[in-house]
């Protein structure tokens, strides 16, 4: 019975055929003797032929008096005092280009110097001390109890400012000494060697801040142009004529007496506009 079953099963079977295993096969040739010996000589043909190139530039760069660029040492990196200072008063220029007509005046800016020191042509190499501190204000980090302007027939005084806000770039050294005796000590210490005493200011070719670490007579920086003559006396203000001034630029002079038997020592003690300061008027 069961034999009648899987009989017919069993006659349905074909014949096995294997399949070729070398069906759709590529068979790979190895690489012939004389094509690897191609490769080797072409690539060592560029190597040599990239060598000589370079052989051939630097001894150009040698017979030009280039050879710096290969044996120089590094560049000192830049001073950060040296790096300009990105403006905070981007596309302004836009807003004051002139096109549109704007209805608005500003007060001047009382300006206080940032650095303020002394140097004397009889010590030439002497560095001053500096003030014992300063303080974080509206016109950056200040000497405020420490402005000392002390000008002689040897000592001159180095001033630096920096220029504040934008559109205030027409600038005024001015110079205020109070009465003395009569209640303002608290502005200021001031001695006068005479009634008056005459001061010649000179700008500075100074555009970066000062390293009071180095400042001397010899290292002061150069004197560019003479810029107005003050006068000081008590209870009075004296102001130069006004001069242009870049936003966010240093401005840096130099006080010097303007004859024989010149003398002045003034130290402002507050952040009144006292003793030596720059003012700054609306130009945009």
């Amino acid at each position: 019975m069961v034999d009648s079953i899987w009989t017919p099963i069993l006659n349905m079977r074909t014949d096995y055929t294997p399949i070729s295993q070398d069906d759709g096969m590529v068979e790979k040739q190895p690489a012939t003797p004389a094509k690897t010996s191609a490769i080797v000589r072409w690539s060592t043909l560029i190597i040599l032929l990239c060598t000589a190139v370079d052989v051939l530039l630097v001894f150009t760069l040698l017979f030009h008096g280039k050879a710096d660029i290969f044996f120089s040492a590094p560049a000192d990196p830049a001073s950060p005092s040296a790096l300009e200072m990105p403006s905070t008063y981007i596309s302004f220029d836009l807003l004051y280009d002139g096109t549109v007509q704007r209805n608005h005046t500003m007060p001047p800016i009382v300006n206080l110097p940032r650095t303020i020191n002394q140097v004397s042509s009889l010590q030439p190499s002497t560095v001053f001390p500096q003030w014992p501190e300063s303080w974080l204000t509206v016109y950056g980090i200040v000497p405020i109890n420490n402005r000392r302007l002390w000008v002689s027939s040897d000592i001159s005084t180095i001033v630096q400012f920096r220029v504040l806000d934008y559109g205030m770039e027409n600038c005024s050294l001015a110079l205020t000494i109070p009465a003395a005796g009569h209640g303002e000590a608290h502005l200021a210490v001031s001695e006068l060697h005479e009634d008056k005493a005459h001061l010649d200011v000179w700008a500075l070719s100074a555009s970066t801040k000062l390293d009071l670490q180095t400042l001397s007579w010899q290292t002061r920086p150069s004197r560019a142009a003479h810029i107005g003559r003050l006068s000081a006396s008590y209870n009075q203000t004296h102001q130069l004529p006004s001069f242009s001034c870049r936003s966010g630029s240093y401005q840096t002079f130099e006080l010097s007496c303007a004859g024989s038997g010149c003398g002045i020592d003034v130290t402002a003690l507050s952040q009144n506009d006292v003793g030596l300061y720059m003012l700054q008027y609306q130009t945009k």
